[in-house]
């Protein structure tokens, strides 16, 4: 049987590091390793994470819809046309979009897609920084609009961030 000798770290965790939920998994992907590599003695780093004061999480969720409504209602009162009403079958279909954007060409929807890393409290300064086609949101014809969003965990500079798409949607599209 192969011998493993632990030694405990304690730093975050670097990009080569494979993460496992617990030490019993660790060791077993250890053992499997050694019997694949044929070698009987191996020094490992037990990585014991910390989390960090400041890192940043996906939150559960996300309280943009009062920012995604002053947003629009700003775009609109600009061209003094009628502001949108939210509409959560809107919503809906807005989500749909989320995993087929096609979808939002299919149904001849106006949509603007916003995208980037999350960072607390950052809602107005995140929407004003997206490039809008706002034209999209323009249409004199439309009533309702909805929005859909989606977070994820990712590594940005190296480093955990959140990455949100957030789509919304107008009932009618410009021509």
């Amino acid at each position: 049987m192969p011998f493993v000798a632990l030694q405990k770290v304690s730093r975050n965790i670097g990009r080569d590091d494979i993460i496992l939920p617990n030490e019993q998994a660790y060791l077993s992907f250890v053992k499997e390793t050694l019997q694949l590599l044929g070698v009987g003695l191996l020094l490992v780093n037990v990585v014991i994470t910390k989390p960090m004061k400041d890192a940043i999480k996906c939150p559960k969720k996300f309280d943009y819809k009062d920012y995604v409504y002053k947003f629009l209602y700003d775009l609109r009162n600009k061209r003094k046309l009628k502001p949108l009403k939210h509409d959560p079958a809107m919503d809906e279909e807005a989500g749909k979009v989320l995993k087929d954007f096609y979808y939002a060409e299919e149904k001849e929807y106006g949509y603007v897609r916003f995208q980037g890393i999350y960072k607390p409290k950052y809602w107005e300064k995140f929407l004003q920084k997206q490039k809008v086609e706002e034209e999209q949101m323009m249409h004199p014809n439309a009533r309702r609009y909805g929005c859909a969003i989606i977070a994820a965990m990712i590594k940005h500079s190296r480093k955990d961030a959140c990455s949100v798409t957030l789509v919304c949607l107008t009932d009618k599209r410009n021509e």
